[in-house]
């Protein structure tokens, strides 16, 4: 019987704070609006419009093929710049520092390799003279060596070109000719990095 009594009294409360809420929430809100200052421009006569100022031809977008945080800016705005001419530059920091290990890495393997070519020319100066005097297989593993060593400084020549070419995909350039007035860059950044 209490149970039934606990329940009537549950219902007839969440009926009486519905019917509350309900009244409450239809009630209309006034909007309080002010009316808008008046603007004194120093011009005679003149136009008052909204909206964006377009370039006389199209705009181009311009982004860069890698993210990161922009170091410098190379223009400015109503800067007559040409072709080619550098707009920006991201931080590239860490592919110079890549850089710099693979021309370490370069002159090691260029050391190595006048270490392996002198001791190939030592045994073939030998193996000329004496051939029995050096077995064919030590001829033969020296030879590999120096070959190999060849081909382990070129490899790291190669990385180096890579590197060169994409640290050059850090700076980005103007693909037209603008006139004064013309330019705008927009950067649009996400957590600090350029997008």
């Amino acid at each position: 019987m209490k149970t039934l009594y606990k329940l009537v009294i549950l219902s007839t409360l969440g009926f009486t704070i519905t019917i509350v809420y309900v009244i409450y929430s239809n009630q209309t809100i006034v909007a309080t609006t002010q009316s808008m200052k008046q603007i004194k421009t120093p011009f005679k006569s003149f136009i008052y419009a909204t909206g964006v100022v377009e370039p006389e031809n199209t705009n181009i977008p311009i982004g860069s093929p890698v993210t990161g945080v922009l170091t410098k800016l190379f223009v400015h705005t109503g800067q007559e710049i040409k072709i080619g001419d550098p707009l920006f530059s991201i931080d590239s920091r860490s592919i110079r520092y890549k850089i710099e290990f693979l021309k370490e890495k370069i002159k090691v393997s260029e050391a190595n390799l006048t270490k392996i070519l002198r001791k190939h020319q030592i045994k073939e100066e030998l193996h000329k003279k004496a051939p029995e005097a050096i077995s064919k297989q030590d001829y033969f593993i020296s030879a590999d060596d120096l070959a190999l060593a060849k081909a382990q400084l070129a490899l790291a020549e190669s990385e180096l070109k890579v590197l060169t070419m994409e640290l050059k995909r850090y700076t980005v350039y103007s693909p037209i000719n603008g006139e004064r007035g013309n330019i705008s860059i927009v950067v649009k950044y996400h957590q600090g990095l350029l997008l």
